[in-house]
């Protein structure tokens, strides 16, 4: 049984008709569970057709966090993105009918509980969850921690705490929390107090299942619902939805250094999570890549500074594309958010020169204050949300050119 897709209905988009039957091969999609989809595509198309395909194949409709990934060599087991402008017939050897992609995640939502698919949702829990299991994202709070543990528990186990089985808490806690549970000493009993704190979560499903719903359904219903409490959770932690690159090419130096790549901007920090130097979305001017080097252009203090990379070369590949994915949809957010200040400023400007006589005046008044109310509350919540995603508490970065390349 997959634990992605059972419960729902995945759309099948068949409009293939008009595609020519030499042109199309077979394409095979894996997921973090080991699931597959199988699907019909035409092989003149390009990466990002092909994957607007499979998102309404999928019924993903909030896909921009989601993209494909290729293996290089067949049973290499070498995985690389998807390039958009590329052909994918480029891709397919002639005596194969099957091209091979796996689903993966290009960057992190920043509110990842507002996605709109349980699919979409389901995938990024999958993918936080191996984060956090394998220490990927830095976790420094003991209340954090013990509530992700509790959830991913009860995701897994999705059941009344008076329902479920004690070993399948210790089972979960160990395999899924391990790490964190060494960390701070955490035992099963705190994690199991902590997971019947979320039961109220699971009370309106389980009126369903006393009126006639089968097991089954409501099990996948109060997973989804924990899901979606996980994400706000996780959503919390300093370096969450980071992409983090190892930049030193020696691996077994005691103090690595690292970049992490989220909606805040770059972050470069040691082993420690000392921050060496960060720098928001809006300094950066430029991201290059030269072979198995990345050029990270930025402005400080008005003068252009330079960050460069060194790693291997399929690294260096996924990790460019990356965050170029993530600029681009850094920029295009902070473009609307500017768009409709200015549209609200126009709609201001309008009624202020409409204005003619006291009720028109005093009409006007009113609507310019309901739309003043409505443009701060709307700019309260973005701040709220910058405030909590997109500033730093750290020291600021160098103007000097900085080369975080090991020999």
């Amino acid at each position: 049984m997959s634990f992605l897709f059972d419960g729902l209905h995945v759309n099948q988009f068949n409009n293939y008709g008009s595609y020519n039957i030499k042109n199309e091969a077979i394409l095979k999609i894996i997921f973090q569970d080991g699931s597959t989809q199988n699907m019909r595509f035409n092989i003149n198309i390009n990466g990002e057709k092909l994957r607007i395909l499979v998102m309404r194949h999928l019924g993903l409709i909030d896909n921009e966090y989601f993209g494909l990934m290729y293996e290089t060599k067949p049973k290499s087991n070498k995985w690389i993105w998807l390039q958009k402008k590329k052909k994918i017939k480029k891709f397919i050897t002639k005596d194969s009918s099957v091209f091979t992609v796996k689903f993966g995640i290009q960057f992190y939502p920043l509110v990842p509980h507002l996605v709109a698919e349980w699919l979409g949702r389901r995938i990024l829990f999958m993918d936080i969850v191996e984060n956090i299991k394998n220490g990927y994202w830095h976790v420094d709070n003991k209340n954090i921690s013990l509530e992700l543990i509790a959830l991913t528990c009860k995701v897994y186990d999705p059941v009344l705490i008076r329902d479920c089985s004690v070993d399948s808490i210790k089972k979960n806690s160990e395999k899924y929390g391990k790490l964190l549970m060494e960390k701070f000493d955490i035992i099963h009993c705190d994690i199991l107090e902590v997971a019947m704190n979320f039961d109220h979560l699971l009370q309106r499903s389980n009126k369903r299942k006393r009126s006639g719903g089968t097991t089954n359904s409501f099990q996948n219903i109060n997973k989804d619902i924990l899901i979606a409490e996980y994400l706000k959770v996780v959503s919390k932690l300093q370096w969450y939805g980071s992409s983090i690159c190892n930049i030193n090419q020696n691996k077994n130096l005691e103090n690595n250094q690292y970049i992490y790549a989220n909606h805040k901007g770059l972050s470069f920090v040691n082993s420690s999570q000392e921050l060496l130097v960060s720098v928001q979305w809006n300094k950066i001017r430029k991201i290059e890549r030269n072979s198995n080097i990345i050029k990270i252009f930025y402005t400080d203090n008005d003068n252009i500074t330079k960050i460069s990379f060194e790693q291997n070369d399929l690294e260096v590949k996924n990790y460019f594309y990356v965050l170029n994915c993530l600029k681009t949809h850094v920029d295009i957010w902070n473009k609307k958010i500017k768009d409709d200040e200015i549209e609200f400023l126009q709609k201001l400007a309008q009624l202020s020169n409409n204005t003619s006589g006291n009720k028109n005046n005093r009409r006007n008044i009113s609507l310019r204050q309901s739309l003043g109310n409505s443009f701060r509350n709307s700019i309260r919540g973005r701040i709220s949300v910058f405030r909590r995603h997109f500033s730093f508490n750290k020291k600021s970065p160098s103007s000097e050119s900085v080369n975080f390349v090991c020999v």
